[in-house]
């Protein structure tokens, strides 16, 4: 996993609601500029992301950020719903 990717996921400046559809084309789009593999996320991952961050972007730019950066340190390929998790107590969302 590269750390370079973690950069495409710093909070924007407006935060209207995304519904789980915009949510996940927001972030494989992110990934895909990033140069990223198809494959980074594992299954369920975005409706957890999204669950956890109730489709507030700034929210779902930071646990993406988290992480990918929890994914990074591990040497993770793919990130799963227990790097999610690992990553929403880091950031006190539950």
């Amino acid at each position: 996993m590269r750390t370079s990717w973690v950069l495409f996921f710093l909070p924007v400046l407006a935060t209207p609601r995304l519904c789980a559809g915009d949510h996940e084309n927001s972030c494989i789009c992110k990934f895909a500029l990033a140069g990223a593999p198809g494959g980074i996320l594992g299954e369920g991952v975005l409706a957890a992301v999204h669950g956890y961050a109730s489709g507030n972007p700034r929210i779902i730019d930071s646990l993406m950020t988290e992480a990918l950066t929890l994914g990074a340190q591990l040497g993770l390929e793919t990130l799963n719903t227990d790097i999610i998790m690992a990553a929403t107590n880091n950031l006190a969302l539950i």
